[in-house]
């Protein structure tokens, strides 16, 4: 696998797990104005892993998806952490 496509990968899973993210945050959100941020980094995200897709495409490649145990874990670490704290605010 050349350098390019390792990038257009990473760039691609990156992306998925924003994608992944936000549509697993978006239902428990209450705050219209921080919903309205979720929906626009959404659609921001889900561009750039079009992009990258069609870039791998183009020369010939196929995207590789986020690897399964990733993706578990990403979901059950936000589950967790939307459990008790149900505020718009960062925390550290």
């Amino acid at each position: 696998m050349d350098h390019n496509t390792e990038i257009l990968n990473y760039i691609y899973q990156n992306s998925q797990m924003g994608i992944t993210a936000i549509e697993q945050l978006t239902p428990k959100v209450e705050d219209q104005g921080f919903s309205d941020q979720l929906s626009s980094q959404l659609n921001e995200y889900r561009s750039i892993s079009g992009e990258a897709a069609d870039q791998l495409h183009r020369s010939g490649q196929t995207e590789t998806g986020v690897p399964k145990m990733q993706e578990a874990g990403a979901y059950m670490s936000i589950a967790m952490k939307t459990l008790t704290n149900h505020s718009s605010l960062v925390m550290p």
